[in-house]
């Protein structure tokens, strides 16, 4: 399948879905793994423990065709972002950030070449989880709503 140079128009039954997973060998991802999709690059940073032991994932997003919106979802009806850690719990993300855009939707106008900041916190998972098995990110570009999953992500902090 090629990408095209807009957000790819894909068929699915709910809603346009498009699916991209970064797969560790047998050991989790090294500190900073990327993908593209849909001419986005993103940039898996880390995943950190916090001291309530809530969980935030921080990656970049940089655009790498024509200047355009981007929106990161933590839920909506249709779906969410959400991680299964390594205890095989599922949790839905509370918040996410892309740029300087927060909420349970965050959209921002990507430039092309700049990256974008970004992440999603979560509530409490498994406290013995020492990584997620999954995470599982939905974005919107246009009217095209696409995933990007990272694999094996080592939990950083106590």
């Amino acid at each position: 399948m090629s990408v095209s140079k807009t957000c790819l128009s894909l068929v699915s039954v709910l809603y346009p879905l498009f699916v991209v997973s970064a797969f560790a060998q047998d050991n989790p991802l090294p500190r900073t793994t990327s993908v593209v999709v849909q001419g986005f690059k993103f940039e898996m940073k880390n995943c950190q423990k916090t001291s309530t032991k809530s969980i935030t994932c921080y990656f970049s997003v940089t655009n790498q065709q024509a200047d355009r919106v981007l929106g990161l979802y933590a839920s909506y009806a249709g779906g969410t972002s959400h991680f299964v850690d390594g205890g095989g719990m599922q949790i839905v993300a509370s918040k996410s950030q892309l740029g300087s855009a927060s909420g349970g939707v965050a959209s921002t106008e990507t430039v092309t070449d700049i990256a974008v900041r970004a992440s999603l916190d979560f509530g409490v998972g498994d406290p013995k989880a020492t990584f997620l098995g999954k995470l599982s990110m939905l974005f919107i570009c246009g009217d095209q709503h696409f995933r990007v999953e990272f694999r094996k992500i080592p939990l950083e902090g106590s």
